[in-house]
């Protein structure tokens, strides 16, 4: 038995050489996914995706990371460039003409779920660029016990 996890960007739900269409970015959400992988039986099974829809997910366009936990089992979870609250119906990467993702300020969105309640992090933290002027993504996510020193007795 082995258990994988991954980070979908699902940029556009876009599916190479099917020659389906894709959908608007403003319809398309990222998710973290977890498979148990049974190699005897040959079976995946999935036991924990974050939703793709409302304020538990983003449009991540690019990056993103997603990792289980080994002391809690929680899934930690980076959603690297979100555009949370922009409209972007304009955006559209096949014409230049509108708006597109490096013309958006980026927030990235770091989230830690219970593998039984992907619906509501038990962490949550968004890193919000002042006045909407820069991009700000994060590469990878690391859990810490915490953020001030131990004190030394």
């Amino acid at each position: 038995m082995a258990t994988l996890f991954f980070f979908n960007n699902n940029v556009h739900q876009a599916i190479p050489f099917t020659g389906e269409t894709s959908k608007p970015a403003s319809e398309s959400f990222s998710n973290a996914i977890v498979y148990d992988i049974d190699d005897k039986a040959m079976t995946a099974k999935v036991t924990f995706a974050t939703p793709m829809t409302g304020d538990v997910s983003c449009n991540s366009f690019a990056m993103g990371d997603a990792h289980v936990l080994p002391k809690t089992g929680n899934v930690l979870v980076a959603f690297s460039l979100c555009y949370p609250g922009l409209k972007i119906e304009t955006w559209d990467q096949r014409d230049r003409t509108k708006v597109y993702a490096d013309d958006i300020p980026s927030s990235p969105r770091i989230r830690e779920f219970r593998i039984s309640d992907p619906q509501r992090p038990v962490f949550d933290i968004e890193v919000i660029p002042p006045h909407d002027l820069v991009q700000m993504e994060v590469f990878g996510v690391y859990r810490v016990p915490s953020l001030y020193p131990v004190p030394v007795k």
